[in-house]
């Protein structure tokens, strides 16, 4: 009987990981570890490395996830198509992360590879579209 008690608390408890894991949000650096941010991709080509912008862009992205679509992200990379726009954070203390935002039909995803797939509404984009502002100023790669 022991046994049976002991393998139901195991499923129940390997059920709760799962659901919790579903749930969660992506996760984006701190601003205050970052030395730049790169965005590339649908138009833009901006490096950001105003303290104040970074935290700006940073609360933006965090604001506009509506939740996890439950897809998993099983790519470096995903596919390029129609709007994808590759976000780089440049760390202080060396390397980078990387998410990527690209349009599913009418929706907005952001993904981090191997971590997860989230839905954004539609507020970010204005973000994105004023990023050479959030480069206050800021030269862009371009020029």
């Amino acid at each position: 009987m022991r046994i049976y008690i002991f393998l139901a608390g195991c499923f129940l408890l390997l059920a709760a990981c799962g659901a919790l894991a579903e749930e969660r949000e992506p996760v984006l650096p701190r601003a205050e570890d970052l030395e730049r941010v790169a965005i590339t991709g649908g138009g833009l080509d901006v490096s950001i490395t105003d303290g104040s912008s970074i935290a700006r862009l940073l609360e933006d992205l965090e604001r506009s996830v509506l939740g996890n679509t439950g897809i998993p992200s099983v790519r470096d990379i995903p596919e390029e198509g129609d709007g994808l726009v590759r976000i780089d954070f440049g760390f202080s203390s060396g390397g980078t992360g990387t998410v990527f935002l690209c349009r599913q039909g009418d929706r907005l995803l952001l993904e981090q590879p191997f971590q997860g797939i989230w839905e954004l509404d539609g507020s970010l984009k204005d973000s994105l579209l004023s990023a050479r502002e959030l480069a206050g100023g800021q030269r862009s790669k371009k020029e």
